[in-house]
């Protein structure tokens, strides 16, 4: 989550690029670790939490015309440095593109402290729809290295490059919001919105 909070605040404050350290193997914040096996070996590389930070920052930032990103400042309406959100424009026509929303509390999947986004109404262009689709990256708790999912598809213990359906996900949804709509993130977790169209949020 840190990878993608980091790529998105520096992309608030004018960066276009940013370098993700990797080290010998072994360390965590790799995105691979690579086998110390043969390469005809049965063994494979594993990903590591890093490497779903770059997936979402790949997706969360998408653009046809360039991303321009927005710091919403969470924390001073909800008052607590365990969330924060950004929203994403589309450097062209300056509509919305992709929200982001995180929820750093660090908890056990089973008590779940999910916390509720509320986005406000908005306005749609002329034929495009009025629904959000939401992805979420989730794991069993902050320090989770294996169990993590993107978009309901981990990569943990795959062998062929190809992700797997996560048995502890959370489902990828589509939320009406022409008229404002609720966006509930589990924590520790994410959420990114992607506007089925472009829509303009309201003052």
């Amino acid at each position: 989550m840190w990878t993608v909070d980091y790529a998105l605040q520096l992309a608030s404050v004018g960066y276009s690029a940013a370098h993700i350290h990797t080290r010998e193997p072994g360390i965590s914040y790799n995105l691979f670790t690579a086998s110390d096996e043969p390469a005809n070996s049965s063994s494979h590389w594993t990903t590591n939490p890093s490497f779903y930070g770059v997936l979402v920052t790949a997706e969360a930032l998408r653009s046809e015309n360039g991303a321009i990103v927005v710091d919403l400042n969470l924390k001073h309406t909800l008052d607590s440095a365990q969330y924060g959100g950004y929203a994403v424009y589309d450097a062209g026509d300056k509509t919305v593109r992709q929200l982001v929303f995180f929820n750093y509390a660090n908890v056990s999947a089973s008590d779940n402290q999910k916390i509720t986004f509320r986005v406000p109404e908005v306005t749609f262009s002329s034929g495009m729809g009025k629904n959000l689709f939401v992805k979420y990256l989730t794991g069993e708790s902050m320090g989770e290295t294996t169990n993590i999912s993107w978009g309901g598809l981990t990569y943990a213990n795959v062998v062929n490059g190809n992700p797997d359906n996560s048995t502890t996900a959370l489902a990828s949804i589509q939320v009406n919001c022409s008229k404002g709509c609720d966006i509930d993130v589990p924590g520790p977790g994410l959420a990114v919105a992607f506007a089925v169209g472009n829509l303009t949020i309201l003052p």
